[in-house]
């Protein structure tokens, strides 16, 4: 199964997209985005990975943050 960091999500489903629009995306200093839309908003059917995360209660409880770094090398 797909795995974040050292947690396994079974039956996650990932989407590509190869084309996108706009000079943001052009520019952009990054590989990729990991989904965190809503349900509704997501591509296709796949369920948002932090979705499928809570709904099989892979966490002890249904939080998650992240870090942005506005400069490569700072801790």
């Amino acid at each position: 199964p797909p795995q974040i960091s050292n947690l396994s999500v079974p039956e996650q489903v990932f989407a590509e997209a190869v084309a996108l629009p706009g000079l943001a995306f052009a520019a952009a200093r990054f590989d990729g985005v990991l989904g965190l839309a809503f349900p509704a908003a997501a591509a296709g059917p796949a369920l948002p990975v932090f979705d499928n995360i809570m709904r099989r209660r892979l966490l002890p409880s249904n939080v998650f943050a992240f870090r942005l770094r506005r400069y490569r090398d700072t801790p």
